[in-house]
């Protein structure tokens, strides 16, 4: 009986500490809302429209917007802060204070890198008559559609794109032979692709696309095949070099290849 009372009273313990738990959780989290959604408070500064809809864009283009407004009230706004709801945002304010009926706008520019997508963002304008609560909520939305013809493949070498620039063979021995590392490539360009390795020249080191001749739109590898067999014996712990690509219309600097291996006696 004595046990059974025991029980009870630390499950009632539990059960309350787990609800306390829960509510701070809650108020945590009603606290960051009310920051990232704070209530409105109606005031004089009345604006012409207070959501406008982009439409579809490019990830390229960096669209800007103003939002006109009016003190339509009898006694002088000051405009003590701006704010937005994404650091993508950019905002600024022609005039701070507003006298009864004076005009003005709040400029906005949006940069889209990195947003692909639906995308929805607040303005928040905050006035003299309350240091909590704004005036008004200015709103953008619109969708964000990509440039990128092929995503992912974000090393670009001419009209070469490739998964990455590197590859790593790791540990490699003498007695390696036919050691193959892959990149996922893809001919962007106009022109069939036909890829070897142009710098340093050596008779270990084969490099590649998979089909050997890319055709434009053709997806493919670039194989980078090894023979530890072929390493000079004068070579010792080799980590890194690079390999300067040819059959690519580009700069040197834009066509080289990082090789990462350790080489074994």
């Amino acid at each position: 009986m004595v046990l059974g009372v025991k029980y009870s009273v630390c499950l009632i313990l539990l059960l309350s500490a787990g609800l306390c738990h829960a509510q701070e959780q809650d108020k945590v989290l009603q606290h960051l809302d009310s920051i990232a959604n704070p209530i409105v408070f109606k005031q004089d500064l009345k604006f012409d429209t207070e959501h406008i809809d982009m439409g579809e864009f490019p990830d390229t283009l960096c669209p800007s917007f103003e939002f006109s407004f009016v003190n339509d009230g009898k006694e002088t706004i000051i405009i003590d802060k701006i704010t937005g709801s994404c650091s993508c945002l950019t905002v600024n304010c022609d005039k701070r204070t507003i006298l009864p009926e004076e005009k003005g706008k709040v400029s906005v520019s949006y940069n889209p890198r990195g947003h692909v997508g639906k995308m929805h963002h607040q303005v928040f304008v905050y006035t003299n008559r309350s240091a909590s609560h704004p005036a008004s909520k200015l709103q953008l939305s619109g969708i964000v559609t990509s440039t990128i013809r092929y995503p992912g493949y974000n090393t670009c070498m001419g009209s070469l794109r490739l998964k990455r620039k590197s590859v790593n063979f790791g540990v490699v021995s003498r007695s390696d032979r036919n050691r193959i590392e892959r990149i996922a490539c893809v001919n962007d360009g106009s022109d069939t692709l036909s890829v070897s390795a142009s710098f340093p020249v050596c008779n270990w080191l084969e490099i590649y696309t998979e089909p050997r001749s890319l055709p434009p739109g053709g997806e493919g590898d670039l194989v980078v095949s090894l023979d530890g067999d072929k390493i000079p014996d004068e070579m010792r712990d080799v980590r890194n070099f690079k390999v300067f690509l040819k059959g690519i219309n580009s700069k040197l600097t834009d066509r080289q290849l990082d090789i990462i291996m350790i080489l074994s006696d």
